[in-house]
């Protein structure tokens, strides 16, 4: 039996087994494929269809700029927790996230509050790109952050 269809709701039901992808290829000829990842890719593709996965929310979301300021805080958080178990070892801690969101791009999270509904609490990581006397890049962005109800808080870092 041959079904076809452009309905997602439909394509879940069928086992993924049975499942064909006919498609033309550049030379106007006819292509079956089955019973490959890719063919499930492009099935799921041609039909809008998102995988299952579930989202673990985390209830606390570090934001940094950059990589470099995840290694740095996985690293020291490690060392600080192998001196004092209290303190929690972020790589491997369930209720932490760490996200490099990037300096303006930070700030644009701040600005449109993209997080907001994960119930998280952020924890917010600037770098104090110029020297005193000037007003560091992201004061306020941090004043936001510091300013919400929730828990949240910003941070702005110096060089000693």
């Amino acid at each position: 039996m041959l079904i076809t269809t452009h309905v997602p709701a439909l394509a879940g039901q069928i086992p993924t087994d049975s499942l064909r992808y006919i498609t033309v290829n550049s030379e106007g000829q006819k292509v079956v494929l089955e019973k490959t990842d890719f063919v499930f890719e492009q099935v799921a593709s041609a039909l809008g269809i998102m995988p299952n996965f579930s989202i673990v929310i985390t209830p606390v979301i570090i934001c940094v700029e950059g990589s470099n300021d995840v290694h740095f805080l996985i690293h020291i958080s490690k060392v600080l927790h192998k001196k004092e178990q209290s303190f929690p070892d972020i790589n491997s801690d369930p209720r932490i996230t760490v996200l490099p969101l990037g300096g303006s791009s930070l700030a644009e999270w701040v600005k449109h509050r993209y997080l907001k509904n994960l119930g998280a609490i952020e924890i917010h990581i600037y770098d104090r790109d110029y020297e005193p006397p000037a007003e560091p890049e992201y004061l306020f962005s941090a004043n936001s952050v510091n300013q919400k109800q929730d828990g949240s808080v910003a941070f702005i870092t110096s060089k000693m």
